[in-house]
């Protein structure tokens, strides 16, 4: 349904996420293949702290638009 009503959507991973597996980002990009994914390499979970100077730039481009 969310890919049906045109919502945007951006989703984040981390590679190594233990929580968040990485293997759902494959999943989602199948299920709403306008969605904007990305993977950030040798990363965890808490993205937007502990890699805030690659993701915080990403979300303020993502809901400025």
């Amino acid at each position: 349904r969310l890919s049906a009503s045109g919502v945007p959507v951006m989703a984040i991973y981390g590679r190594d996420d233990p929580t968040v597996l990485v293997s759902s980002a494959e999943r989602l990009q199948a299920l709403i293949p306008e969605a904007d994914v990305r993977i950030l390499d040798n990363a965890g979970h808490g993205l937007n702290y502990q890699r805030h100077t690659e993701v915080n730039p990403w979300l303020v481009e993502w809901f400025g638009d």
